[in-house]
């Protein structure tokens, strides 16, 4: 156990200095890649912001049957997400499912419940300094 946190220890502090990790890797014959953080985490908040935008995609141009569908699942897979991992992409697919309710499926009580929720969730989401601004 001490030796995973001492090579997360010296893995954070090679990054910091610059040092090739993997000429370290290859003089020391250790692993050092699982202590550190690389670009798979960026890349799997890319995979999420990707599939949000062609679910949104999706919801656009289904048939109105097929909106009753996926829109149920696609509101629950939004709730597992931050709009700080989804950025963007996270707004314009709830915005979409607003959007849905509202004028596709004529569902005005489920838009406005969601319009709230998204709101909940965005000021949910900043950080707690800049939320004096929508306390107004």
């Amino acid at each position: 156990m001490q030796s995973a946190s001492l090579l997360r220890i010296i893995a954070r502090v090679l990054s910091i200095v610059g040092v090739r990790l993997l000429d370290v890797m290859l003089d020391r014959d250790v692993d050092l890649l699982p202590y550190i953080r690389w670009d798979g985490d960026v890349s799997h908040v890319n995979l999420i912001k990707q599939k949000l935008i062609d679910m949104r995609i999706s919801l656009e141009s289904a048939s109105i049957q097929r909106k009753k569908e996926s829109i149920i699942d696609i509101e629950k897979l939004c709730e597992k997400i931050s709009y700080r991992a989804g950025e963007d992409a996270k707004f314009d697919i709830m915005m979409t499912m607003i959007r849905t309710y509202r004028y596709s499926l004529h569902e005005q009580d489920k838009a406005d419940e969601l319009e709230d929720k998204m709101r909940n969730g965005m000021l949910i989401g900043l950080k707690p300094e800049y939320t004096y601004i929508y306390r107004i």
